[in-house]
């Protein structure tokens, strides 16, 4: 995904505003999707601007990629290159196309959203295996989490006065 962005950002530096307009909804929608797919730590763009939170301009050609996780960096070179394509085609045009890319993601989720609905009320023995599954990876990644806390060193989840249960007046509870 990085070296699609990259090359965006390449098409949009060197190519004529034309060009790039006339490409603008189909390169937004890869960028916008990277920063909001959930896989991020935040989305850092709104409508209007904002590579301001990926810490780069224009020039920097993706140096903030270097450090952190995939993920970050998937979501900050979006953001970075997002802030490129802005800046070569004018905010109006920008504005415009990124508008249009949010409302159909929004429509796709609402569109979701009721299929599930209906696929509930319809087959709600479908709806009922669905849920099943998704609270077994749910309770999967709970266990995972938890014995990665505990190879860490976590101490069991008590706080400092080890609060928990046990007899006698040395509980470190309010009096």
């Amino acid at each position: 995904r990085i070296a699609v962005f990259k090359w965006f950002a390449a098409v949009a530096t060197t190519q004529s505003v034309e060009i790039v307009t006339s490409f603008l909804t189909l390169m937004i929608d890869p960028l916008y999707r990277a920063q909001t797919d959930g896989q991020s730590a935040k989305p850092t763009a709104a409508a209007g601007g904002g590579a301001d939170a990926a810490g780069g301009g224009a020039a920097d050609g993706g140096g903030a990629v270097a450090e952190g996780s995939e993920v970050e960096s998937v979501g900050a070179v979006a953001a970075e290159v997002l802030q490129i394509v802005e800046d070569k085609v004018g905010s109006t045009s920008f504005v415009t196309a990124y508008t249009a890319v949010q409302k159909a993601f929004a429509a796709k989720r609402e569109e979701k959203k009721r299929a599930r609905a209906t696929e509930a009320i319809l087959d709600p023995e479908a709806a009922a295996k669905r849920k099943m599954k998704r609270n077994l990876e749910k309770r999967s990644m709970k266990k995972a989490a938890n014995k990665k806390r505990r190879i860490a060193g976590g101490g069991g989840g008590r706080g400092p006065r080890g609060r928990g249960g046990g007899k006698g007046g040395s509980g470190g509870g309010r009096r």
